[in-house]
């Protein structure tokens, strides 16, 4: 900055120059100007300033200095004040991780952290939205954040299930995005993204398996069944048997799957799939 010291005297003369800083806090004042200038009877000279801000300077602080101009054969003896005004810079961080895998049907929770880096005291308020209008808990947080503050929380999101409007194939992204926004201006300070990538899910449903089957002695009844893969990705599964006598978990020796009986089965998502076994009589009396 500068300020402009003018001889309007009739004779040309000399002044001193000198900064009182006392008040300077985070800012620094230095003259550009040298402290002994001369100035002819009505001319005017420009004296220069310097202002200089450290890291932790302020915008809703005042930080000020005197310069004061003199001239030891009059005793004159004037000041001027300067005040140095700090522009704001809003430094708002959003940490979240990257990204998170969500099962169709639960509640996904999400830790964040929102740090104040800037140079002013924050109003705020934190808006989360998920793509499809999924529902979000604490959907809008008003805070306040002061210089270097951080906050940490945890806001819930209802991950719908399958069946609905929506396909939440597994490897399907859903944006999260969480904005940070002025709390009297609705200025947007900080638009923070990451994704929500659908997990796989297996479901099966199977139709026309009997209840009942009725058996003579060493006689064989078959199943067949539709099984269908109502989950959110196709699937290869593995097939058990497991023959228990009545009421029990301990295996029994009156029947056995026949051979032909299917170990694997291919299940194509939303498409039913036959499912053929044999189960014989064994027993002896």
């Amino acid at each position: 900055t500068s300020v402009v010291v003018s001889n309007i005297g009739n004779t040309p003369a000399t002044f001193n120059l000198w900064l009182d800083d006392s008040n300077r806090g985070e800012l620094t004042f230095q003259l550009e100007t040298p402290g002994v200038i001369q100035i002819g009877a009505g001319y005017d000279e420009t004296v220069r300033i310097r202002m200089t801000p450290s890291s932790e300077a302020l915008a809703a602080t005042v930080y000020s200095a005197t310069l004061w101009v003199s001239n030891a054969d009059s005793g004159l003896n004037l000041s001027a004040d300067i005040i140095g005004n700090i522009s704001e810079e809003h430094g708002i961080m959003v940490d979240t991780p990257l990204s998170l895998g969500v099962i169709p049907g639960t509640t996904q929770e999400v830790n964040f952290t929102l740090t104040n880096n800037g140079n002013l005291v924050e109003d705020i308020i934190l808006e989360t939205t998920v793509a499809e209008n999924w529902t979000v808990t604490s959907a809008y947080v008003p805070l306040n954040l002061g210089v270097d503050e951080a906050y940490s929380d945890t806001f819930s999101v209802a991950v719908p299930p399958l069946g609905g409007d929506e396909d939440l194939l597994n490897g399907e992204i859903y944006p999260v995005t969480m904005r940070v926004l002025n709390a009297t201006t609705d200025e947007v300070l900080k638009i923070h993204t990451f994704d929500f990538i659908v997990n796989p899910l297996f479901m099966v449903e199977v139709d026309e398996w009997p209840t009942t089957m009725e058996y003579h002695r060493g006689t064989q009844r078959t199943w067949d069944v539709m099984v269908t893969n109502t989950g959110n990705a196709d699937v290869t599964v593995n097939v058990s048997y497991s023959l228990l006598q009545g009421g029990l978990t301990t295996p029994s020796t009156d029947w056995e799957i026949l051979n032909s009986a299917p170990q694997t089965l291919d299940l194509e998502k939303g498409i039913p799939k036959q499912f053929t076994f044999t189960v014989r009589n064994t027993a002896t009396q």
